[in-house]
Order: structure tokens, then C-alpha cells, then sequence
């Protein structure tokens, strides 16, 4: 690699793999070829640190959900439960890939407190989590990761202004829905104006939206650009990143008509506008696996950036 590069926290499970609900987009599969573009990047000369996820804490889970959802997830499958909420499948391994998914974001904030420790990570996980509100599963969406790694962030000292940026295809629901639960955090979202129908408009303070109604690159750049600015003025001092790659051409679930360059260039933006601050990416969507795999190298590389 050229220019200056620092390690990068890699937080992963085997027990991701275990969620494996029938007839869904939502597979496996991504995982792995999320690995095979961080093991990409360590070819490549990235040095990555790799530590295995955390089971979530059921503390870390009802700081932004509701105990009822927590038991649902838990028991449901064995209770007979077939659905957690709406295109959110049960299955038997999914609880165990749930659990360890929304355990990676706090899993990564304790190992960057430490001393000599990376200052940004990027947690490989499966089910992806930012449609998961308070009180419900839905859009592959069990735990919402995202939110419980801010929410980490403050409790654990790490910092006490969090920003989270959600560059997915598809708006962040649920995590617009609890970051008022998390206090002094903010949410930025850039999205298509689609499913789920939400973040058409600014929310309360401190929520920012930027909804698309076309496959148009040039505007999900500005928008981008847009958000940066908004969160600057806010002033975070540690970063929660929603990294999905379902905007990218070609995504069978999403697509903006973004490019790789594209998407690398926003996580770019990011490491160069707060070249200091501590940053926590987590994987959402992305349904390419091809597009997915290039995506995660790509990322895994900018992140290892120091100038």
C-alpha cells in the first residue's frame, strides 16, 4: 500500500454463519465473501487485528431494545416462532448469529480502549441490524448493531458524542427510531426515498436524511458531502459507520447507481475529515457478493489510512 497505514480492528464470529432462514437474500454466503475481501486487504499489506465478537450482553441489548424483543429473539425459534417481525425468518442458528452480530460493535469498543490498540475497527458481521427498532425485527434486521455499539461507545467512555452515518441503500429505520434512547448521538442517513418509506425528511435534532427517488450518483455524492458537513457542525467525537453496499450498481436488492470509487470515496471523506477520531464501521446490506467482497477490501484499506 502507498502512504502511511495503521492497523485496523477486524471483529468477526464463526457463529454468524448459523442464520440460515430459507428463501432469503440474507445468507451465509455474505459473510464469507466479506472475509474474502478483508483477507484481500491483508494481501495487499493491511495489517488487520482479527478478535472474535462477544455474545451481546443483555445490558448492551436493552439500552436501545425492549426486553420483549429480546426474549422473542431468544426463544421464539423453539417456541415455534417462525417470523421475529416482518422479513425477519426464524431459523435455528439465528439467535447465536444475532447475538454475536450486535455483541461485535461493543466487543470492538473495549479493544480500542486498550492501550496500543487501533483507533478504527470494522466489525464483518451478519444479520445486519438498522432496521431494528425499539421493539421490532424486520428487513433482515434482528439487533440493531449499529445502535448498540453508540450506545457502547457512551456507556463504555470511549466517548460522549457519537455520530452514526448510514450509507446502506435503504434508510435506517430502526436506528432513527432508538437514537433518542442513546443520548448525545447522531444519526445521518443517505438512502433511496423506497422500502421502507421512512427518512424522507430531517428528523428531530440531530437527524439528518438525504432520501433519493432515482438512481443518480452525482446527487448520493452530494448528499454524502451534505451529511459530512452536518455532523461536523455537530461536532462528534467517535464515529458509528453503517457500511452497506447495496447502493452499488448491480445490487440485486438495492442499487443508487453508485460506483466502488464512489462508495470508497465517502468512507474516505470520513477518515479525512476526522482523521482522529475513534470510528466503528459495521457491515449492513449488500447482496452482490462480488460487489461485496471488492466493497469490504476497499473499505478495510481506506480505514487503514493515516494520511
Amino acid at each position: 500500500m502507498s502512504g502511511s497505514t495503521a492497523a485496523v480492528l477486524i471483529v468477526t464470529h464463526a457463529a454468524m454463519h448459523e442464520h440460515a432462514p430459507l428463501h432469503n437474500r440474507e445468507v451465509p454466503a455474505r459473510l464469507i465473501a466479506a472475509l474474502r475481501g478483508v483477507a484481500a486487504a491483508q494481501r495487499a499489506g493491511v495489517v488487520c487485528e482479527v478478535r472474535n465478537a462477544e455474545p451481546v450482553r443483555d445490558a448492551e441489548v436493552l439500552a436501545v431494545h425492549a426486553q420483549a424483543l429480546l426474549n422473542r429473539l431468544r426463544d421464539g425459534f423453539e417456541q415455534g416462532l417462525e417470523q421475529a417481525g416482518p422479513e425477519a425468518p426464524l431459523a435455528a442458528g439465528t439467535w447465536s448469529s444475532a447475538r454475536h452480530a450486535a455483541g461485535a460493535g461493543p466487543t470492538a469498543v473495549r479493544q480500542l480502549l486498550l492501550p496500543g490498540a487501533p483507533r478504527r475497527a470494522f466489525c464483518v458481521v451478519r444479520p445486519p441490524g438498522h432496521h431494528a427498532s425499539h421493539d421490532a425485527a424486520s428487513g433482515y434486521c434482528y439487533l440493531n448493531n449499529a445502535a448498540i455499539t453508540a450506545a457502547a461507545v457512551r456507556s463504555l467512555g470511549l466517548a460522549q458524542r457519537v455520530a452514526i452515518l448510514d450509507i446502506d441503500h435503504h434508510h435506517g429505520n430502526g436506528t432513527e427510531a432508538v437514537v433518542g434512547r442513546i443520548g448525545s448521538c447522531a444519526y445521518a442517513s443517505v438512502h433511496a426515498a423506497g422500502y421502507p418509506g421512512t427518512g424522507l425528511r430531517d428528523g428531530g435534532e440531530g437527524v439528518f436524511n438525504r432520501a433519493l427517488r432515482r438512481i443518480d450518483r452525482r446527487a448520493w455524492l452530494q448528499a454524502v458531502a451534505e451529511l459530512l458537513a452536518l455532523l461536523d457542525a455537530w461536532r462528534p467525537e467517535a464515529l458509528v459507520v453503517s457500511f452497506g453496499t447495496d447502493a452499488l450498481i448491480d445490487d440485486p436488492v438495492g442499487d443508487l447507481g453508485i460506483t466502488q470509487d464512489d462508495l470508497d470515496g465517502a468512507v474516505a471523506a470520513v477518515v479525512g475529515l476526522w482523521p482522529t477520531l475513534p470510528l466503528i464501521s459495521l457491515l449492513e446490506g449488500g447482496y452482490s457478493l462480488p460487489n461485496l467482497e471488492q466493497a469490504v477490501q476497499r473499505h478495510v484499506r481506506t480505514l487503514a489510512r493515516t494520511a
